[in-house]
């Protein structure tokens, strides 16, 4: 009984640091994704201000065929009804 009782406690202590540990990775890693995106970001600021070019938005799925590229994007409806406020209903 003691050694499932022992090897019970060394699971549960394992498994509360490696919560820990992985708490801390994600969060490194998304800070670590923020800085890359957020660099990747500015040099294509700056790449636009110098050539006047238009800073590309929409998701680069790769060279080839994709089925992505295929599909066009949906047109925003027209809204039914707006209040004075700016709300708009869509009835």
């Amino acid at each position: 009984m003691a050694a499932v009782g022992l090897g019970f406690y060394a699971f549960c202590t394992f498994a509360l640091a490696f919560s820990q540990l992985w708490i801390k990775v994600r969060k490194f890693y998304g800070e670590e994704r923020r800085k890359r995106l957020k660099e990747i970001r500015l040099k294509a600021i700056e790449r636009a201000a110098k050539t006047g070019e238009t800073i590309i938005t929409e998701k680069d799925y790769g060279p080839g065929f994709r089925i992505q590229k295929m599909i066009p994007k949906e047109e925003m409806p027209e809204h039914v009804f707006e209040d004075y406020d700016g709300k708009i209903y869509d009835c």
